[in-house]
């Protein structure tokens, strides 16, 4: 009597089955806590966030639609400030290319003993995950990964000056 393939057959599938659906856990974090950048030596930073806000004239704070990230880097007489206009809802944001483009960061840098050439975004990225989702909004900590590319506003095709920081951003204001 011939023996019928089906149940070798049928066990060779349903192996492969099994191994297909089998799923992949090297997928790379959103953001990695690791390498955060840290404040120079001598240095004042500062890496702040608040809610329902918006950036006014001299990018002074006004009442708004974004959760407003700050960060503040003040070192031998230079100043850098960038902020980052995200969405209010959801634990983690990405900011592309486009966002950056139509006005979702901006960066001030000053330094009054030197001569500043105005720079405009020209690319980059901002990435952003609440690492604490189940705390309170005034208790949240936000990881937020950024590299913003700028050139000269007169010469695009200019060296470019790139900013990049990977931080941790607390509070700036209390719900009670």
């Amino acid at each position: 009597m011939k023996r019928k393939p089906y149940p070798l057959v049928m066990a060779l599938a349903a192996l492969l089955l099994v191994t297909a659906c089998k799923k992949n856990n090297t997928e790379k974090p959103f953001i990695e806590d690791k390498n955060l950048t840290s404040c120079p030596i001598g240095g004042n930073c500062q890496y702040l966030f608040t809610e329902h806000a918006d950036l006014g004239a001299q990018t002074n704070f006004i009442p708004g639609d974004y959760r407003l990230f700050w960060y503040h880097r003040a070192t031998a007489g230079v100043t850098t400030r960038a902020y980052l206009k995200t969405p209010m809802q959801g634990d983690k944001f990405e900011l592309n290319k486009t966002d950056l483009l139509n006005g979702k960061v901006a960066i001030e840098s000053g330094c009054p003993t030197c001569f500043s050439i105005p720079m405009v975004i020209t690319d980059g990225y901002v990435k952003g995950i609440n690492t604490t989702p189940k705390a309170r909004a005034d208790q949240a900590v936000w990881l937020i990964e950024a590299k913003i590319i700028r050139t000269p506003v007169d010469n695009p095709g200019a060296v470019s000056d790139t900013l990049s920081f990977k931080q941790k951003f607390t509070p700036n204001f209390i719900f009670d």
